[in-house]
């Protein structure tokens, strides 16, 4: 405080430099010095407060993530905090006091706009503005950065604009994660619209949410057509089926696995459609979701059904025979037997194989003479023929057997075998039970496999694998950044990019089979579907599914040898056997006619049974016992041969019906009896001379 008895200039002057709280002339009241000393005391107090408010502001716009830029009315810059200085690469003593565009410049590419025009802007209208995601600040160099943020104007307390703020961020990371997020959301749409499999999402009350391409080709619809809709509001389901597809839903509801179910849809076109589905219970934004998966079952349907009436078609026409077939290896053991080997031994067809001869025959040294004949049968490659031969069934009767055995070798063994067909000459009889049907030998396929997602550039360069790779023994980085190529088996590579690059012609979808190598040399067979992505015209990339087939192949290739197998047995019969439609036409016949009768099977198929009886008139008779019994066991009859001589054969034969019980033909097999008549006659001569 200044105490001073002058008033001149000079002493106010000297007063003014050292800014003192108060200035008091002589001569003074006590009074005044009070109050001139308690108006100094408060503004000092005041004086502190607002040092420490900017300190606590300086602290504040230092310490900030984002960008704080002040400048005066005429976009010169008094303030710039740390963040700025970091991303617009300057320091704060080099850029106080410059124009704000002598450093860097802030431009909006959507508005066409640069931080000068809303300076200006801001200082005229006193309004706040806040800039776009398009807006960009860019240093002298060139660098260019994405910013958000707003800018304000700096007002004192008579509502003068003297400057303005600048508040902005750095959002080049958000730009990059938003990016990578749409190409993510991009990626993830293509591989759930190209999924060979289809697939759906509802809602917990079954409300269609979503669903993929392939679902709206398996069924007809339109995506706009059913999504909003409840599934039990749609025809795609029988009401039986809807009633299971609903215990289905509340089971994944309340977090309980289902197991997947088969189901009929029904088309838009209203043709029905076999298909498997799986649900599982997923979270999308918070609320609980059902993701269905539809597999098209139809072909592997087909396939079970052509495989179970080729089996039993050709398993009936072994089991029809009333006499002993089956083959063995070199030790015996059983590898085919007929329903009347297996009920001999007291077992069924499928039991029994596998089983030696030694382990079912209660006789060792009848087992031992069997299997010395199998083994000469093997070693010479010869076929025997035994007049007869002695067997003891497991209660004990003895039975004669007449017996033919040739050697064969089956698909699939390492070593030759012998089949056998042995007739019981002691006592003929046949088994009146039913035809067992073939046990079903394929299984679902693939019912829990999960498909391998992919992505590769149109170089062959691996750019993503789902981490479902690991059902070929690799984890995804073992297979990102290779080329296409490593995992395809050599033979199949040059194949492999033939079918590629034609696809890469037409652009269509595509599947593509070939043997894919797992990380430990297992050779596997893989099916690829996928789509071509073009940009401007040009392939860039292929996304699809990876699919281990390897499974299948084995069911084929099982298929075909048990054919060959069956196909074998039925060329080797030494009875005939004989199909007849209902109108007695021929339609099926074993080579062995051609010995019994001399007729070739090609022209006796699609002529009349008539044609090969004796005496046609005869025929009546045993359609009489067919329409009575539907079937004849043991029955005899005389055919023709070519050379027109008679022919006695003894026949078994039934009536087959269709699944409604519509008769649809006559089966059955028949046997030369000329021998045993003969025989029978000379019996009976020596009879009546013993007699005489």
């Amino acid at each position: 405080m200044f105490l001073t008895a002058y008033a001149d200039g000079d002493t106010l002057q000297r007063a003014k430099i050292t800014e003192p709280y108060g200035y008091l002339m002589k001569p003074f009241e006590e009074r005044d010095l009070h109050t001139t000393v308690e108006m100094a005391l408060y503004r000092h107090h005041m004086e502190l407060k607002l040092r420490d408010s900017e300190r606590y502001l300086e602290a504040t716009l230092t310490g900030i993530g984002e960008a704080v830029i002040a400048t005066d009315n005429g976009a010169k810059i008094r303030f710039i905090n740390p963040a700025a200085e970091r991303l617009m690469g300057i320091e704060a003593e080099a850029g106080l006091g410059k124009k704000l565009d002598d450093l860097f410049s802030i431009h909006d590419r959507k508005e066409d706009y640069i931080c000068v025009d809303i300076l200006e802007q801001v200082l005229c209208d006193g309004q706040i503005y806040a800039t776009s995601d398009e807006t960009i600040v860019s240093d002298m160099q060139g660098n260019e950065i994405p910013i958000s943020g707003t800018v304000a104007p700096i007002q004192d307390e008579h509502g003068v604009r003297n400057g303005v703020v600048a508040v902005f961020r750095d959002i080049s990371n958000r730009q990059r994660a938003q990016l990578q997020l749409r190409e993510s959301e991009e990626r993830f749409r293509r591989l759930f619209d190209y999924a060979p499999d289809a697939y759906y999402l509802m809602d917990a009350e079954g409300r269609f949410i979503d669903g993929n391409t392939t679902a709206e080709k398996m069924i007809g619809y339109d995506k706009k057509e059913i999504i909003g809709r409840r599934f039990f509001e749609t025809t795609l389901l029988s009401a039986e089926d809807t009633e299971i597809a609903s215990e289905m839903l509340r089971e994944s509801l309340s977090n309980r696995i289902a197991s997947p179910t088969e189901y009929t849809l029904r088309h838009k076109d209203g043709r029905n459609i076999d298909v498997e589905i799986r649900v599982v219970p997923i979270m999308v934004e918070d609320k609980v979701m059902i993701l269905g998966i539809a597999r098209d079952i139809t072909e592997r349907k087909r396939t079970e059904a052509a495989l179970r009436e080729s089996e039993e078609r050709l398993r009936q026409v072994i089991d029809l025979v009333p006499h002993m077939i089956y083959a063995r290896d070199h030790e015996g053991r059983f590898i085919l037997a007929n329903r009347t080997v297996a009920e001999i031994y007291g077992v069924t067809p499928p039991d029994i194989i596998g089983k030696k001869l030694d382990d079912l025959s209660g006789n060792k040294s009848e087992a031992s003479q069997f299997l010395k004949d199998d083994r000469e049968v093997i070693g010479s490659g010869s076929p025997i023929f035994i007049p007869e031969e002695r067997l003891t069934y497991p209660d004990g009767s003895a039975h004669y057997l007449q017996t033919s055995k040739i050697p064969i070798r089956f698909t699939g063994q390492p070593e030759s075998a012998v089949l056998g067909v042995s007739v019981d000459i002691s006592e003929r009889r046949m088994a009146e039970s039913a035809l067992r049907k073939s046990e079903e030998k394929l299984r679902a396929i693939i019912t829990n496999t999960l498909d391998v997602f992919y992505s590769y550039t149109a170089d062959g360069i691996v750019t993503y694998i789902s981490p479902q790779i690991s059902c070929f023994g690799y984890a995804p980085e073992d297979v990102v950044g290779r080329h296409t190529s490593e995992f395809i088996y050599p033979e199949d590579r040059e194949y492999f990019y033939e079918c590629l690059n034609r696809i890469f012609e037409t652009g269509d979808e595509f599947p593509i089979e070939f043997r894919f190598l797992g990380r430990d040399g297992t050779v596997y067979y893989a099916e690829e579907r996928g789509k071509v992505i073009r940009e401007r015209g040009r392939v860039v990339r292929v996304t699809g599914v990876l699919r281990d087939i390897t499974e299948r192949h084995r069911t084929e290739e099982t298929i075909r040898r048990n054919e060959e197998k069956y196909r074998s047995i039925f060329h080797n019969f030494l009875d005939v056997y004989y199909e007849a439609d209902m109108n007695g036409i021929m339609i099926t016949l074993s080579p062995s006619f051609e010995t019994a009768l001399g007729y070739k099977v090609e022209e006796a198929i699609g002529r009349p049974v008539t044609d090969f009886y004796h005496d046609p008139n005869t025929r009546g008779q045993l359609l009489k016992v067919l329409a009575e019994h539907g079937h004849a066991n043991d029955y005899e009859i005389v055919l023709k041969h070519r050379d027109g001589y008679p022919i006695p054969v003894s026949v078994n034969t039934k009536i087959v019906h269709d699944a409604e019980g519509k008769a649809i033909m006559v089966q059955g097999a028949f046997r030369d009896i000329t021998e045993r008549k003969r025989t029978e006659k000379q019996l009976r001569s020596h009879l009546v001379a013993m007699e005489n």
